[in-house]
C-alpha cells in the first residue's frame, strides 16, 4: 500500500512539473 500511495504522489508531481514547464514556457513566448 505504502508502494501504491508513493507511486500515486510520483504522478502528481511529474503532472504539476509538467505544468510548471508549460507555464513557464508560455510566459517566455508571450
Amino acid at each position: 500500500r505504502t508502494h501504491h500511495d508513493r507511486g500515486i504522489n510520483a504522478s502528481i508531481n511529474l503532472k504539476n512539473e509538467a505544468i510548471r514547464l508549460l507555464t513557464a514556457r508560455t510566459v517566455e513566448l508571450a
